[in-house]
């Protein structure tokens, strides 16, 4: 399912909608992986979804901005409709750049402790170490070939999967 931003500024406005709505989720959506991904890069975003997407398992919701991701996760309003059990973020995206929406995130209570890895779109030892001072817990060289990276993509989420189910 993939939530658009229209989608998002309604949700802040306070006006219900289905994809938010815990209730119109099929009756085992809950026990699925939930992947947020962030990313201006559509080639990206769709070869990290298509890498995810390969298990059944998993539910993968793309936003274009960070200013769309902040919405629906409840950092600019009141209504979060989205709690993924890890984000994948555009270090560099468009508007609110992933590096800031992870800060946001380390800051709030209820998201501080979703793991994140942010995805790196050219090698860049300063944007590297910030992310890393923010609370990231990973890095992703999307720079490298689009093979690479959807496995790195692949191993994070995996391992994030089995921290959850042993929790």
């Amino acid at each position: 399912m993939v939530f658009g931003l229209a989608d998002s500024q309604a949700a802040c406005s306070g006006r219900t909608l289905e994809p938010c709505d815990q209730a119109s989720r099929g009756p085992d959506d809950g026990a699925r992986f939930q992947v947020l991904i962030v990313d201006d890069d559509p080639t990206i975003s769709a070869r990290l979804r298509d890498a995810l997407d390969e298990d059944a398992e998993t539910q993968v919701t793309l936003c274009a901005t960070g200013d769309e991701a902040a919405r629906l996760l409840g950092l600019e309003c009141a209504l979060p409709c989205l709690k993924p059990d890890l984000c994948l973020l555009s270090a560099e995206a468009e508007g609110m750049t992933g590096i800031e929406l992870l800060s946001m995130m380390r800051r709030t209570a209820d998201l501080m402790a979703i793991p994140v890895a942010l995805v790196l779109h050219r090698d860049d030892e300063r944007l590297t170490y910030r992310a890393m001072d923010e609370g990231a817990n990973g890095i992703i060289a999307a720079h490298a070939d689009a093979p690479a990276y959807c496995d790195a993509a692949r191993r994070i989420a995996d391992f994030w999967r089995r921290v959850r189910s042993a929790s």
